[in-house]
């Protein structure tokens, strides 16, 4: 047994400690996993923010300067071009000198064949690059040095020189002087091939270059940007432009070429496995990425095994850009199309597994993206690192803690293993164990003082066992006593059995008199002469909507026809049960006493007189009748065509056609201790002529003040917006929309009143 306690101690320790350590390990790499995605996306989203800050501050230093500069040339100077231009239109011009101008504009088309062109080459080549031929002889008429001395000549070379300083300054790969008539190139910094040729057709659309060049000219832009193309007029190389306004008569624009090749965004942050380029909205590159300026070859293979169209992928490799032919990865063009600038998990450009974040770049023309792609396994290295280090020390430590606990357990076993032998003699015999045969057995002196003391204990206790075994022995005999004791209180309980039954069997008899006496009531108010009978009154529609808080309600409501009119009653008599049903008996005989044997027809006076009878009732000492009652009295007379009110503390609403009206009772109840013998109420008339429609409501007080989940009453006021609202519904969906209302308004909470609403459609 005590071998089985050393193993099962040791295990214990050896398992918590394992447990312990496995759970530190996996909890601080869950804190460490958390908090490096948080940090990691941080830092990426914050490198794309302050990257777009310094790209939009490039953009708009171009777009400063384009604008200054264009501001500088004025009409003046360029109207002698394009003077010029419209003399040479449909002019014959020299193959040979044609031949002479190719030869020295394009000196890579004339190394290629042999220093010159011959005349089937240069036709070839002017139908490839799509030549207007209309605009050669003005191309041929500026490269012509014998025109020197005349005035479009020299207009031509002094604003070429401009322009050589324009695109200096703004780092322009070319600056063109465009005519917004047709697009005609009047003048260029650096290729003199264009001068002549249209920029539409050749540069986008001609719908589109056309409208973005009016744009700026028309004033409604300073400026405007073309996105990324391939230009025709400038072999085929892809070049971003802004366009800017000249002069003030709206015939010409400046176009400023930008080699997108040549733009580079932070350097220091491509050292550290981040690349960074531009992006539209069809996900196709507007800059060249850092590792196809380090090893384009990598890329162009990449490129090819990833399906890409051979011969576009071969001309791109002839421009060596992949501007506006590589594409992003899916998952960050779908989020560039959904405006979303979260950090995800995407494929690379590059081909390797990264974070990127995609950032707007908003500009005049341009729907551009900033991407900034970071190597995910760089990103998350320094975590790795830190992770590797905590997990080593947490290892260290639990060794040190198997180690303690091994060499406590040695020395420990010894002990135990003596301590065993003790309790062994110490079980065997008891009341004979001497602790001091012990003490040469490796048992410490601790552990003796112990086993003399548990000694005594059992001792003790064996004494005691003694002394309850005599216990024992009286409890038998005072046990065989009190059974005859219990024999004898037996015969007394069954007595007072037997008459606690005839108890319960009498209430029992009295609570089914008691319901029955009830169900009886409730059949005699159910039946037409203390019920409502709607049914006698001759309208147009009815409806009654009448719920009970216990078994009998204490609303009161009494439907009388007599000769043309028709009496409306309804009252809340503030009773429940028993004293509700007696109210409502007495009231169903007062109110027939009232209108039909005294003939009383107006409201007012029907609630006057009913008021001085119940006060008499009071005299005699009827306390039932102590509270005051609240009742509404409506008269509709088909003969005048006129409805009259009269409110004891109730009101009435009525709809006329498209009319809503409110009819306000007097503040008093009638009946009731402490008010005056005799009490007047107001009588409201309400005609009915021409109306085409009229519905009228009485309700109590029940409804108004029921209370839904949140504790807040139904109101007057939603009752009024329920009942304008069920206006275009006939008077039985009026009755089913109203019902459905109070119940969903109501829920599980308990009714706190009986209520009951009264509809007819008098007309």
């Amino acid at each position: 047994m005590f071998k089985r306690v050393q193993n099962n101690i040791f295990s214990f320790f050896f398992s918590v400690v394992i447990v312990t350590f496995l759970v530190l390990v996996g909890l601080l790499n869950t804190l460490i996993s958390n908090f490096e995605d948080n940090a990691v996306r941080e830092r990426l989203h914050d490198v794309g923010l302050a990257l777009k800050d310094f790209i939009i501050r490039d953009f708009e230093e171009k777009e400063s300067i384009a604008v200054t500069l264009s501001k500088t040339i004025t009409d003046e100077e360029i109207a002698p071009l394009y003077a010029k231009l419209k003399s040479t239109e449909g002019k014959e011009y020299s193959t040979k000198e044609l031949q002479y101008n190719f030869d020295r504009i394009y000196l890579d088309y004339g190394k290629k064949y042999k220093g010159k062109f011959n005349e089937g080459d240069l036709s070839k080549f002017l139908i490839e690059a799509n030549f207007e031929k209309s605009g050669i002889p003005y191309m041929l008429w500026m490269n012509n040095k014998k025109n020197k001395n005349e005035k479009p000549y020299l207009s031509f070379r002094t604003l070429t020189n401009v322009l050589n300083q324009f695109g200096k300054v703004i780092d322009a790969s070319e600056v063109l002087l465009v005519s917004v008539e047709k697009g005609i190139v009047l003048g260029s910094n650096n290729n003199e091939s264009e001068i002549g040729q249209t920029v539409y057709k050749k540069l986008f659309s001609e719908k589109d270059i056309q409208e973005m060049v009016l744009m700026v000219n028309e004033g409604k832009r300073d400026f405007y940007w073309l996105d990324v193309s391939n230009s025709k007029i400038n072999l085929g190389n892809t070049r971003c432009y802004l366009a800017t306004k000249i002069g003030k008569n709206k015939k010409y624009v400046m176009l400023f070429s930008f080699d997108t090749n040549k733009w580079h965004f932070n350097k220091s942050v491509e050292e550290h496995s981040t690349d960074v380029f531009l992006t539209g909205l069809d996900g196709l590159m507007r800059t060249n990425s850092y590792m196809f300026k380090k090893n384009p070859s990598a890329i162009w293979l990449r490129m090819s095994q990833e399906g890409y169209n051979l011969d576009e992928l071969e001309a791109a490799k002839s421009k060596k850009s992949i501007i506006g032919f590589q594409k992003v990865d899916q998952k960050i063009l779908d989020s560039i199309k959904k405006y979303d600038d979260s950090i995800l998990e995407a494929k690379s450009v590059n081909g390797i597994h990264v974070l990127a974040n995609a950032v707007a770049l908003k500009r005049p023309g341009l729907d551009w993206y900033v991407v900034v792609e970071w190597s995910r396994a760089v990103a998350f290295a320094e975590w790795d690192n830190l992770r590797v280090y905590i997990n080593s020390v947490l290892a260290i430590v639990a060794v040190f803690f198997l180690l303690g606990i091994l060499y406590g357990g040695k020395r420990l076993s010894s002990l135990i293993f003596a301590f065993k032998s003790a309790l062994a003699d110490l079980v065997k015999n008891p009341k004979l164990f001497m602790s001091n045969s012990h003490k040469y057995r490796h048992v410490s002196s601790d552990m003796m003082q112990q086993l003399e003391i548990i000694s005594e204990e059992i001792i003790k206790l064996y004494d005691h066992n003694d002394k309850l075994q005599n216990d024992v022995k009286l409890a038998n005999i005072h046990m065989k006593k009190m059974n005859v004791t219990i024999d004898n209180q037996t015969v007394d309980q069954k007595k007072l059995h037997r008459e606690k039954e005839n108890v319960s069997k009498d209430l029992k008899e009295y609570k089914h008199k008691y319901t029955k006496g009830i169900h009886s009531l409730q059949n005699i108010l159910q039946t037409s002469l203390f019920d409502d009978n709607l049914n006698v009154a001759n309208t147009s529609g009815h409806f009654l909507i009448s719920k009970k808080k216990s078994e009998i309600s204490g609303d009161f409501v009494w439907v009388c026809e007599r000769e043309s009119r028709v009496f409306f009653v309804v009252g809340d008599t503030g009773k429940t049960d028993l004293q509700g049903a007696l109210l409502r008996i007495v009231l169903s005989d007062l109110f027939t006493e009232i209108v039909k044997v005294k003939k009383i027809s107006s409201p007012d006076r029907i609630l006057e007189y009913l008021h001085k009878l119940l006060y008499d009732l009071i005299i005699r000492g009827e306390e039932i009748f102590d509270k005051e009652l609240c009742m509404s009295v409506c008269v509709w007379d088909r003969q005048k065509q006129m409805i009259e009110f009269a409110g004891a503390n109730q009101s009435l609403f009525v709809t006329r056609d498209e009319n809503y009206e409110e009819f306000i009772g007097d503040e008093n109840g009638v009946g009731g201790i402490g008010n005056e013998s005799q009490l007047k109420f107001q009588n409201h008339y309400i005609p009915l002529n021409r109306v085409k429609v009229c519905y009228i409501y009485l309700f109590t007080d029940g409804i108004i003040n029921q209370r839904n989940a949140d504790n807040v009453a139904f109101s007057k006021n939603r009752l009024k917006e329920l009942i304008i609202d069920v206006q275009i519904e006939g008077i039985d969906k009026q009755e089913e929309y109203i019902k459905k209302t109070l119940e969903e308004w109501k829920g599980d909470m308990p009714q706190e009143d009986d209520l009951s609403l009264m509809s007819i459609k008098v007309i």
